[in-house]
């Protein structure tokens, strides 16, 4: 029987895309951990990696949030005898690189033209930054007000910027065609593919 893979994330945009790559691959999301930023996932990951000897569990961290840009060498920093069960992924550079890559359900979401949309989203320096920009463009004005921060305030997203991506990602992204244009994305859905083959 199919064990269900627990999700250790940053916060609750990651969480929602780690349901949905869970979820592509036929396996039930078991319980949810973290959503606490890339400090908790650092502090608490030994415990983790101890608990994934009985359930598999789906680590998702932003490699912009970490000081080394090598993934081996931040799982040799961290978890120098990571369990074969602790999918400990980098996603390259932050979650919005990941939910750019599906260049076109995101340019219908957003209602901007699709070669807007960066071909290659992991190379870019802030994507949060890219995908807030492209909303800004867009002629779909609630959406817009959702996801672009006001001038009057300092911050780097709109009000409503979590809740509209979360719902963008269970209704419309495509991790399939996303991992066409992400290449860290490409190797996370292999790896949950692999555990859950390897239970069967």
């Amino acid at each position: 029987m199919m064990p269900p893979i627990s999700v250790l994330v940053e916060g609750n945009l990651d969480e929602t895309v780690a349901r949905n790559i869970i979820e592509l691959e036929g396996g039930k999301v078991g319980n949810i951990y973290g959503r606490n930023g890339v400090g908790y996932i650092n502090k608490k990951i030994e415990g983790f990696n101890g608990l994934a000897q009985g359930t598999p569990i789906l680590t998702l961290v932003d490699i912009m949030d970490v000081n080394l840009d090598c993934p081996a060498e931040i799982v040799k920093k961290w978890l120098p005898h990571r369990h074969e069960q602790m999918l400990l992924r980098f996603v390259v550079r932050e979650i919005e690189s990941w939910i750019l890559a599906d260049r076109n359900s995101i340019s219908r979401f957003l209602g901007v033209r699709m070669p807007l949309v960066p071909h290659h989203p992991e190379n870019l320096e802030d994507p949060k930054a890219t995908l807030v920009e492209l909303a800004r463009n867009s002629g779909k004005e609630g959406l817009k007000s959702a996801i672009v921060p006001s001038p009057e305030t300092m911050n780097d997203e709109g009000p409503a910027y979590t809740s509209r991506m979360q719902r963008f990602v269970r209704s419309q992204w495509s991790p399939t065609d996303a991992m066409e244009n992400a290449p860290s994305l490409h190797r996370c859905i292999h790896a949950v593919r692999n555990i859950l083959n390897s239970s069967t």
